[in-house]
């Protein structure tokens, strides 16, 4: 039993874990997640991994991706994709009768070698690269700055795409794929009405696959970084983001940190935001965010202000600081503290509607930790947590001593 309904878990030879979970609904949903993301590319492979997500669309026809989508919708199906920094997904949902149509067609995707020029290749380089700086808000890229300072080297995300323009880098795009792409170590999540039938199906088109040993990238210390970086752009507000490390994935106090950070938005996000906008009128913008990964994790809170930089950077970390500071010196209020887990334990639940999210946690659960995602064990692990035990985690995480500072910041005028 590998989750809280009924389940069967088997691996193959060639190294894939299928998980297949009864369902009711007349659509089956089918999940493949590849257990490397971004974080193996060097600085000459940068962009590869989500490069190969969009190229694989158009294997092995050379489809345009609209063509690929206009397939999909034929068959009633739905497509999604991502790219992470340690895991790369794909889900298709489909009419159980066409379930076997989307096996092939994650197995195609995920696991076959890419058929497509030179040109095509080289012309996806250009619209990643084009996306990579336009797609993300200029608050969204501050806060990965400033994650970047915390996160080890070869985590860190810098945009852009390394270029692909000669045979050499041709044959060398292909071996990366050959080396990454295949069925070692990956899981395989399926939610089908009929279990048995669909097993049988995913075996025989995924059980020929070839797999292959990875190599596996050892966690990295943090090591020392600078504190506080400044960045100039095309903007025209001042953003300012401040990060600390935050606890791993998956683990105890990585669920303690998610009920934290519902306490931050509602509690201490409200009395921030009291502060910063209703009392002092210093921002307009105010987000928190937690990322977290296999070894390491970063918390982010992001403002953004009319203010010059220098001014109100200052100004929102003494404040940042001075809340901080308030929880672990003062402690979080009971009622707070319980509201907040009573919030996180109704998201879980409904965790389960949501089946993309719901087979990217059960699946990273499996490829870090080698156990199951269990809703139950997180229940009990969290009502028995009192309101000590954030403030103990907000000391190992939270503390000021540990933020680091990123300054976005509008062009001078000449």
């Amino acid at each position: 039993m590998v989750l809280s309904m009924n389940g069967q878990v088997k691996q193959l030879s060639n190294g894939l874990t299928i998980c297949i979970v009864d369902t009711v609904s007349y659509l089956a949903g089918i999940s493949i997640w590849l257990p490397f993301g971004s974080s193996v590319e060097t600085e000459t492979q940068k962009g590869w991994t989500h490069l190969n997500e969009h190229l694989s669309f158009r294997s092995p026809t050379q489809q345009t991706s609209r063509e690929f989508a206009l397939n999909l919708e034929r068959d009633g199906a739905i497509f999604s994709a991502q790219t992470g920094i340690e895991h790369v997904g794909y889900y298709c949902r489909i009419p159980y009768h066409n379930f076997s149509k989307g096996v092939r067609l994650l197995r195609r995707i995920a696991f076959e070698k890419i058929h497509t020029s030179t040109k095509a290749i080289m012309n996806e380089v250009k619209i990643q690269a084009q996306e990579s700086l336009a797609s993300r808000s200029a608050g969204q890229q501050l806060r990965r700055l400033a994650l970047n300072n915390i996160f080890p080297k070869s985590h860190r995300v810098t945009p852009g795409v390394s270029p692909i323009e000669t045979p050499d880098q041709v044959e060398q795009f292909m071996l990366f794929r050959e080396m990454h792409f295949h069925p070692r170590g990956a899981i395989v999540l399926v939610f089908h009405p009929k279990p048995d039938v669909a097993m049988e199906i995913v075996e025989d088109e995924l059980g020929m696959c070839e797999g292959k040993d990875r190599v596996a990238l050892a966690p990295q210390t943090l090591g020392e970084y600078e504190r506080v970086k400044v960045y100039q752009g095309r903007v025209a507000s001042t953003h300012v983001a401040v990060a600390f490390p935050a606890p791993p994935f998956p683990s105890p106090a990585h669920e303690l940190m998610n009920v934290f950070n519902r306490i931050i938005a509602l509690g201490f996000g409200a009395r921030l935001y009291q502060r910063l906008v209703e009392i002092d009128a210093r921002t307009y913008s105010l987000q928190t965010n937690h990322d977290a990964f296999a070894h390491f994790g970063g918390y982010t809170i992001s403002a953004t202000s009319t203010d010059k930089a220098e001014d109100f950077s200052k100004y929102f970390e003494d404040t940042v600081r001075d809340e901080l500071t308030r929880i672990i010196t003062d402690g979080l209020h009971r009622d707070e503290v319980s509201r907040a887990i009573e919030r996180y334990i109704s998201y879980l639940h409904l965790l389960p509607e949501n089946k993309l999210k719901y087979s990217r946690q059960i699946a990273l659960h499996m490829i870090y930790n080698n156990k199951p995602f269990n809703i139950r064990d997180i229940e009990i692990l969290l009502r028995h947590t009192q309101s000590a035990d954030f403030v103990r985690m907000a000391m190992e995480y939270l503390h000021p001593d540990l933020m680091s500072v990123a300054i976005l910041r509008p062009k001078e005028s000449n």
